[in-house]
């Protein structure tokens, strides 16, 4: 069920745009699992302005910040390693 969430996270800490230490953002359901994961609001504001200017990017992070800005109230900050272990000890027993 977490391999899709474990694979991205391990690919971006391979690619150091993740730190193992870092902390980011989730979404959890009513049963309090992971559903979405977000970088931390910093990390958010950064990559829309990168984005700014290449009207493809643009349009693609706007629809992004879209999602991000209606499921902020309810994110929950944790650090990557915490995530990982919580996914993969969850993902043997779902």
């Amino acid at each position: 069920m977490y391999s899709k969430f474990i694979s991205q996270l391990k690919e971006e800490i391979k690619e150091k745009t993740l730190h193992i230490v870092e902390d980011i953002q989730v979404l959890r359901d009513s049963r309090g699992q992971v559903i979405d994961w977000y970088y931390s609001d910093k990390e958010m504001m950064d990559l829309y302005e990168l984005a700014e200017g290449d009207e493809e990017s643009e349009r693609e992070m706007k629809e992004i910040m879209k999602q991000y800005k209606k499921s902020k109230p309810y994110l929950q900050s944790i650090s990557v390693a915490n995530l990982l272990i919580e996914l993969e000890e969850n993902d043997s027993i779902l």
